[in-house]
Order: structure tokens, then sequence, then C-alpha cells
């Protein structure tokens, strides 16, 4: 009988329980150390404080899964992508899994390390070979050194905040993406109210990433907003399924958009 990540691998679409089964076997991993020597640490590191909210986690990350792969139709395009700050790579891995070649880049040396030493584990456990090279360095420098429109599509998670100036690491990923090409955005969303107020990080607003893309000629495609209510309630035994429901429904309207953590932009380059 297929494991989890054989099941990712095959299916011909990324349901939400494949992705979160995918999810739960990585976790089940980490949990029982069944990871290569060098990668544990930073693994731990990585997963530790999501197996404490497990439910929470998988109720976020699992659909992120699900929107790279309809996205980017990896099991029929088996496109070239770019994972920019790629952790521990399981975006990376998984998304190979599926067909894709990917090329992750990670400013932690620790952490790209960590994600090399995973690829056995990967094609292991899923039953067969990935094409996926992850590199640490200055994405900055990395983007501006690869060929033009050297890649299909190219998505970042809760990373692209920390890359300044952003408009440059904009204008770079554009330069690296072939006309027709998408790009997805799965980041903070600096228009929450609890944001604007605490976070000295200077993310941009959703409405700065489509002014600078229509710059740049790209079509926003679409525009989803998640974590409307905080971990405690989404990773409550008896709240957690309620909460995750009415957070499903509640987040579509505009109206609660100011109190959402994260939005996931898509964007087709012209």
């Amino acid at each position: 009988m297929p494991n989890p990540l054989q099941v990712f691998a095959e299916a011909n679409s990324v349901t939400l329980e494949i992705a979160r089964s995918a999810f739960e076997h990585l976790l089940m991993a980490v949990k029982a150390h069944h990871l290569p020597a060098s990668a544990h640490a930073q693994m731990h590191d990585y997963y530790d404080r999501m197996i404490l909210a497990e439910r929470y986690f998988l109720h976020h990350f699992a659909p992120y899964l699900m929107e790279l792969d309809h996205t980017f139709q990896v099991k029929k395009e088996r496109p070239r992508l770019l994972d920019l700050g790629c952790g521990v790579g399981t975006q990376a891995y998984l998304m190979g899994l599926r067909g894709a070649s990917v090329y992750g880049i990670d400013f932690k040396p620790s952490r790209a390390a960590a994600a090399q030493a995973m690829k056995p584990w990967y094609t292991d456990s899923g039953g067969r070979d990935v094409e996926v090279t992850v590199d640490h360095g200055d994405a900055f420098q990395i983007l501006d050194q690869l060929e033009p429109h050297s890649h299909d599509g190219a998505y970042t998670q809760f990373a692209l905040a920390y890359m300044t100036p952003h408009e440059r690491m904009l204008r770079l990923i554009d330069r690296v993406v072939r006309p027709g090409g998408r790009i997805l955005f799965r980041e903070f969303n600096a228009g929450n109210i609890y944001n604007r107020i605490y976070s000295k990080v200077d993310w941009l607003t959703p409405q700065a990433y489509q002014q600078i893309g229509q710059s740049l000629g790209w079509q926003l495609e679409s525009q989803q907003y998640y974590w409307l209510f905080p971990k405690p309630l989404i990773n409550h035994s008896v709240t957690g399924k309620l909460a995750i429901s009415a957070e499903e429904y509640l987040a579509r309207f505009r109206m609660f958009r100011p109190f959402t953590g994260s939005v996931t932009l898509v964007f087709r380059k012209n």
C-alpha cells in the first residue's frame, strides 16, 4: 500500500486531504527521529514548534501545497520553479515529487544544508527521484546571475518580507520568470490591524504588490486571505473544527481582511 508521499506524488490533483496526509507523514518522521542525521537538528528546530500546534499548522500549510500544485499545474506541466526562502526544502521536494524541477534558495547555510541532506529521505519515501537543487546565499545576487526567463514560475512563503528592497526583488523575479509564467506570494498581511500596530518588519501591503506588479506587466489572477482566528482557537480539540469552518467562510469577505494574518497573491506575467 502506498504511503502518503507516494499518494501525493501520483495524484492527478492535490486535494486538501492529500496535502494534509503528506505533511502528517513528514511530521511523524520528525517526531520519530527517522531523518538523515545531518538534517536532524535543523528539521527539529524548524518543525518542533509546529508539532506542538499541529492542527493549526496543517490548517494553514496544507492549503498552500494545494495552491502551489494548482497554480503551476505541476503534474501536467512539470514546470521549472524557483523557491525563494526555501527553508529546509519541504515545498521544493514535495513539488519535485509531483514532477517539477525546483531551484531553492535560502539565506541560512544551516537550513540549506539540511534541505540538501533531506533529498534521500524524499526520494525513498516518495518512491521516485526528484529534480531539486538547493543553494544558500543572497537571493539578490543569485537571481541577478540566473539566465533571463529561465523559470516557468516562482513562489515564496513568508520570505519576501525579509528581502529588501522589495521592489528590486520583484524586478529580479520578473527577470527570471518567462512570459506567461506565474508568481505566487504567500506572505504576512501588512494590512492586518495587529501587524500595522506592532510589527517592526517592513511588509508590503497587497495593494503595493499589485502596484509594483502592474508596473511590470503582471496580471493579478487571485487573492486569498487566511489566518483570521488565533492559534489557541484553531488548535483546540473542541473549538478547532468550528473555528476552521468559520474562518474559511468569513475570510472571503472584504470586511474581515483587516483581521486576517496572511494573504496569497497569484500573478501571471504577460
